[in-house]
C-alpha cells in the first residue's frame, strides 16, 4: 500500500493548480472536457463529481476513434478493466481480474435491460443485439453497483445507452471488411410520424476467428426502437430485436482429450428479446418510470462424441469389460442446447423531497426459465424467481458537501433475502475538485447455473457414464466489501480532467469450480467439478483517468490500472490444493487513445495497449502483452449524401500475442470501412 499513498499525496500536491472561481456545478459548458451528467451510478441524473462511485463514459467521437469491430473491445478504455477472447466467437471482459472465460460478476445493460444469460451466468458479447452504430454511449460504474443494479453488478456495471431515434434522419449504412475474412454490414433506417420517431436497424457479420480453432461467426441482427412523445410530460418507448446465426464452439480448454468429447462444430443461437417502458413527468420535479422487458436465448447445439472405444483409447471389443456391459457405442451431448426466458418488470419513482434532497426508489420482480436436460440432467425448466427493492437518496448538506446513501433488497427463492449498500461522501475542496470517500458491502447471488448445474454424460439406456460439474448443496452468495477515495479535478486552463482513486476489495466465499478427485463417479473414476464457496480474496490498488480534450475531435486520454490481489482458494479436493489468488489479476494495465483532425477533412488516431501477465480458467497463463492501432479517415460529400471512407489496424506492429490462448496468435489486421448517411 505504500505507493498508493504516495499517489494520495500527489493528489493533494495538485489541488494547487485547480481553479475556485466558477460553480462548480455546471463546467461542463465552460470549456470542452469529458466531465458529463451520468446515470448509472445511482439511478440518478448527477454530474460525475457528485456520483457515489468512479464513472467512465465513452462517447461516440471516443467510440469512433478507437476503431473497434466488437462493442466489448471499447472496455479497454476503462482503468483496471481486461478483455480477452478466448475464441475468435467469443470474448470475456472483467473488472479487477478473477474471472473465467465467463465472467459472472459483471452486469451489461442495453438501455436499461440486462443482457446477462443463465446459459453462462455472463453476457454473450458477439450477440449483444445493438449495433456500434446506434450507440450514443456508454457508462462503465468503476465498481460494486449492486446497490443500484442487483445481485450481477457485483464488481460493477456497463450501460450502453443507444441513440434516441429522433436524433437521426434519414438512410444510413455502414460497411467493413477485412482481415480474418470480416464482413459486417449495416443498413439503418429512421423517420417520423407526427410525435412517434422509430428506427430500423439491420446487421450481417460473419468471420473465420482464429486460425488454431474452429471459431467462425455468422450473425444477423435486426433491431426496431421507437419512441412516441404525445405530449411534453409522458413518452412511450418499444424495443424489439432478433440476433442470431451459427458460432464456433467446442475443444475446451484444459478438457483431456477436448478433440473427442468437445470437438469443433457450429452451434446455432438466437436470441429475442422486447421492451416496453413508460415515463411520465410529475409535479415537483418527480419522474415515475415503469418498464417491462423479455429476452429469449435459444441455442442448439447437440452432437455426438465418441465412440467410446476411441475416447479411451481402447479395442471395441474391451469396452463392455470394462464398463459393465455397455457396448462400444456414440454418446450424445448438448452443452449450449438449451432455451432461456427472462421476464423483468420494474417500477421506479424518482421525487425531489426538498431543494437539497433527491430520492429514487422502486421495485420490481423477475422470473427466469431455463431448460437444458444436459446441462441441468433433468427434462423440465430450472426456474428462478426473485424479487427487489432498491432505493438511492442524494443529499446536499452545502455547498461543498453531497452525501449519497442507496441500498438493494433481493429476495431470491433459493437464497432468501440479502441486501446490498453503499454510503458516499463527495467533498467539493474548490469548484474545480471533488474528494470522495466511500464504502459498499454487495451480495451476489449464485447464478441458476451456479445453483443448478448438473452436467452427467450418459449411457444410451439411460446409465449414468461420466460425472463431469455440478453444484455444491451448500452454495452461498459471495460477498464483497469495498473502501475507496477518490479524487476527481478538473483543469480547465488544459482542458484536462483527472479522475482517480485508491480502493480496497474484500471477497468472502468465492464461488469456483473444484476438483473433487473422490467424487463418486461410475466409470471413469476421475472425479468431477463442484461448484462451492471456496475461498476468500483481497485486492487493492489504483485506478487513474486523464482526458485532454481541447476540441471534440481532438482529445488524449489515458488509463492506468494497478492491482494488488491476496489470498488463496481450493482448487482441488482429496488431496485438498489452493490456487494462489494473486496469479489472477495483472499487476499493471495502461491504454491510451489520441485523435485529431490531420487537415480538411482527414482524421486520424492512435490507440495504445498494455496488460500485464494475468491468469484465467485457474490454468490459461496469458503473458503480458502490449498492441498499436491506428485509424485514419477521410469525410466527404456527395450527391446530397455525407460519408467517411476508413483504414483501420489493429496490432500495427504485428506483434502477435495471445490474450487467453497461447495458440490463438492476435497477429496484426487489417480493415476497410465505408458509411454513408442520406
Amino acid at each position: 500500500m505504500h505507493r498508493i499513498g504516495v499517489v494520495c499525496c500527489l493528489f493533494t500536491a495538485v489541488t494547487a493548480f485547480a481553479d475556485n472561481e466558477s460553480p462548480p456545478y455546471a463546467t461542463e459548458a465552460d470549456f470542452l472536457t469529458d466531465v458529463p451528467v451520468v446515470l448509472s451510478a445511482s439511478r440518478l441524473k448527477q454530474p460525475a463529481a457528485d456520483a457515489p462511485v468512479s464513472i467512465t463514459v465513452l462517447d461516440r467521437e471516443t467510440i469512433r476513434a478507437a476503431g473497434v469491430i466488437d462493442v466489448v473491445d471499447l472496455l479497454q478504455l476503462v482503468p483496471g478493466m481486461q478483455v480477452a477472447h478466448p475464441s475468435g466467437a467469443q470474448s470475456v471482459a472483467t473488472y479487477h481480474g478473477l474471472a473465467e472465460e465467463f465472467s459472472r460478476r459483471l452486469q451489461v445493460l442495453v438501455d436499461g435491460r440486462s443482457v446477462y444469460l443463465p446459459v453462462n451466468s455472463s453476457p454473450d458479447w458477439s450477440n449483444i443485439g445493438v449495433a456500434l452504430d446506434d450507440i450514443e454511449r456508454v457508462e462503465i460504474v468503476q465498481g460494486s453497483n449492486a446497490p443500484a443494479y442487483g445481485s450481477n453488478a457485483f464488481f460493477g456495471a456497463i450501460n450502453i445507452i443507444t441513440r434516441a431515434p429522433f436524433l437521426d434522419r434519414g438512410f444510413y449504412t455502414r460497411a467493413t471488411a477485412g482481415s480474418l475474412d470480416l464482413r459486417n454490414l449495416v443498413v439503418r433506417g429512421t423517420g417520423s410520424l407526427g410525435k412517434l420517431d422509430t428506427r430500423l436497424t439491420g446487421q450481417f457479420r460473419s468471420d473465420d476467428g482464429f486460425d488454431a480453432h474452429h471459431d467462425s461467426k455468422m450473425l444477423r441482427m435486426l433491431g426496431l426502437s421507437s419512441v412516441y412523445a404525445p405530449d411534453a410530460n409522458n413518452s412511450y418507448e418499444l424495443q424489439l430485436g432478433y440476433s442470431g446465426g451459427t458460432f464456433g464452439v467446442g475443444e475446451s480448454v484444459g478438457v483431456d482429450n477436448a478433440d473427442k468429447v468437445d470437438p469443433g462444430r457450429d452451434a446455432k443461437i438466437e436470441m429475442s428479446w422486447g421492451l416496453l417502458r413508460w415515463r411520465t413527468i410529475l409535479p415537483e420535479d418527480a419522474e415515475l418510470q415503469v418498464q417491462y422487458y423479455r429476452n429469449r436465448h435459444d441455442a442448439q447445439d447437440r452432437f455426438r462424441i465418441g465412440p467410446i472405444s476411441s475416447i479411451i483409447g481402447v479395442p471395441p471389443g474391451l469396452v463392455p469389460i470394462l464398463l459393465g456391459g455397455e457396448p462400444d457405442q456414440y454418446l450424445e451431448r448438448g452443452m449450449y442446447d438449451g432455451v432461456a426466458k427472462r421476464d423483468d418488470a420494474e417500477l421506479q419513482h424518482t421525487v425531489t423531497l426538498l431543494p437539497e434532497w433527491r430520492l429514487v426508489w422502486g421495485l420490481g420482480a423477475r422470473i427466469e426459465r431455463y431448460t437444458n436436460p444436459m446441462v441441468y440432467d433433468r427434462d423440465d425448466a430450472v426456474i428462478e424467481q426473485s424479487q427487489r427493492l432498491f432505493w438511492h437518496t442524494e443529499w446536499r448538506g452545502s455547498s461543498a458537501l453531497v452525501f449519497n446513501a442507496g441500498a438493494m433488497t433481493e429476495h431470491n427463492g433459493d437464497f432468501g433475502t440479502h441486501t446490498s449498500s453503499r454510503l458516499a461522501l463527495n467533498y467539493h475542496a474548490t469548484a474545480r475538485q471533488t474528494f470522495r470517500v466511500a464504502a459498499s458491502r454487495a451480495v451476489r447471488m449464485p447464478s441458476m447455473f451456479e445453483n443448478s448445474v448438473n452436467l452427467r454424460v450418459r449411457f444410451n439406456d439411460g446409465i449414468v457414464a461420466d460425472e463431469i460439474t455440478h453444484s455444491a448443496d451448500d452454495l452461498e452468495p459471495e460477498r464483497l466489501r469495498t473502501y475507496e477515495l477518490g479524487y476527481l479535478s478538473e483543469f480547465p486552463q488544459w482542458r484536462v480532467v483527472l479522475d482517480a482513486k485508491v480502493y480496497r476489495e474484500y471477497l468472502y466465499g468465492l464461488i469456483n469450480a473444484v476438483t473433487d478427485y473422490f467424487y463418486p463417479d461410475p466409470y471413469v473414476h476421475n472425479g468431477a467439478l463442484v461448484l462451492q464457496n471456496a475461498g476468500d480474496v483481497r485486492t487493492q490498488g489504483l485506478d487513474l483517468r486523464v482526458n485532454w480534450r481541447p476540441q471534440p475531435k481532438r482529445f488524449v486520454t489515458f488509463q492506468y490500472g494497478y492491482e494488488e490481489v491476496s489470498g488463496q482458494y481450493l482448487r482441488t479436493r482429496n488431496p485438498d490444493a489452493y490456487e494462489d489468488a494473486s496469479l489472477h489479476a495483472p499487476r499493471h494495465t495502461v491504454s491510451v487513445l489520441g485523435a485529431t483532425p490531420l487537415f480538411a477533412g482527414v482524421d486520424g488516431s492512435l490507440g495504445y495497449y498494455f496488460v500485464d501477465k494475468m491468469r484465467w480458467n485457474d490454468v490459461i497463463d496469458a503473458q503480458s502483452h502490449h498492441r498499436f492501432d491506428a485509424r485514419l479517415s477521410h469525410d466527404f460529400v456527395a450527391y446530397g449524401a455525407t460519408g467517411e471512407i476508413a483504414l483501420i489496424v489493429q496490432n500495427v506492429t504485428d506483434s502477435q500475442y495471445g490474450d487467453f490462448r497461447s495458440e490463438n496468435l492476435f497477429a496484426r489486421r487489417t480493415y476497410v470501412q465505408f458509411n454513408m448517411q442520406l
